[in-house]
């Protein structure tokens, strides 16, 4: 059972990481350069 259980455990955040992984990286890069312009 646990054999069975961990592909899927590791394949779900996978496909997330595929679908919204960029726009995710982008939104954090952004983030990254208002907070370094307001602050830095």
């Amino acid at each position: 059972m646990p054999i069975r259980f961990v592909p899927d455990d590791t394949k779900i955040p996978f496909m997330w990481l595929a679908k919204f992984g960029l726009p995710f990286s982008v939104l954090t890069m952004v983030l990254s350069v208002v907070a370094f312009l307001t602050f830095g």
